[in-house]
């Protein structure tokens, strides 16, 4: 308990006190057993005879005292490192929320809707932007990923992969305008690799969402999309042809699998 007595000097009162242990208890610590409801205040006076004892200046000077001092400030200069680096995480996080995520199987629900339109919005967002450092731009990778690694496979585990054909068509078609950017060069640079598994597993994921599909007019609208667009990555080294190899070498047997969209709100109050 602090006591003003000037504007120039604070004094300072304590006191000892025991408390019933309870998990609603947010300070002291716990006593030893042999300290019980009967023997407390024997305990209580005891302490504090011995607190008054101790509490002289020259304690001040001991090794034990000025122990405790150097580990208050190392305990005080951590907390405020350990401040500073919540606060910039949480800096960072709100710049990155610019970038909105969506469910991880997200589907547009509507019957008419177009899905790589819907899609693309949120590409959009990633792709154009702005890393101000290495962590963000992995940031902006991760989410890239996330649409091949993640929403792919598990919209097709749903049976819809008409919805993931239009998440893969929107990912190929936005890569380009990641990392044709002029402000980010550098970073592209430095991940050159990761990029490049990036682009490949994009196609890939294209070609999978078809193939699940059996949509064989949209299979051949993805066999000229990959033979009009495989040659706009000459810095990775032989992606072209592995591009090119992805496309399916014979037609579908059978037709599409059938799909059954979801009437978003204003669809179900006119049906």
């Amino acid at each position: 308990m602090e006591l003003n007595n000037t504007p120039q000097h604070k004094s300072f009162l304590w006191h000892l006190d025991f408390e019933p242990f309870t998990w609603h208890t947010f300070y002291g610590e716990q006593c030893p057993p042999f300290i019980t409801e009967e023997n407390k205040e024997a305990w209580k006076r005891y302490l504090i005879k011995v607190i008054k004892k101790h509490m002289k200046a020259e304690v001040m000077n001991t090794p034990e005292f000025r122990d405790i001092e150097l580990q208050i400030r190392e305990d005080k200069l951590l907390r405020i490192k350990w401040d500073e680096q919540r606060k910039r995480s949480m800096e960072k996080q709100r710049y990155r929320a610019k970038m909105e995520r969506p469910r991880i199987n997200y589907i547009p629900k509507g019957l008419s809707v177009d899905y790589e339109e819907e899609y693309s919005k949120y590409l959009m967002q990633e792709v154009s932007f702005e890393p101000r450092d290495n962590d963000d731009f992995m940031a902006q990778l991760r989410l890239l990923e996330r649409w091949h690694k993640k929403s792919i496979p598990q919209i097709l585990e749903k049976n819809r992969p008409d919805a993931a054909y239009a998440i893969a068509m929107a990912l190929c078609k936005h890569i380009p305008l990641l990392i044709n950017r002029d402000d980010i060069q550098e970073l592209i640079g430095e991940y050159k690799r990761r990029i490049g598994k990036l682009i490949f597993d994009s196609y890939q994921a294209l070609v999978e969402a078809v193939k699940a599909w059996n949509h064989e007019e949209k299979c051949q609208e993805v066999c000229r999309y990959i033979k009009e667009t495989a040659r706009q990555f000459p810095n990775h080294r032989g992606m072209k042809k592995k591009l090119m190899d992805l496309m399916p070498e014979t037609p579908f047997e059978g037709g599409p699998m059938a799909v059954t969209r979801e009437p978003n709100d204003i669809e179900k109050s006119l049906l």
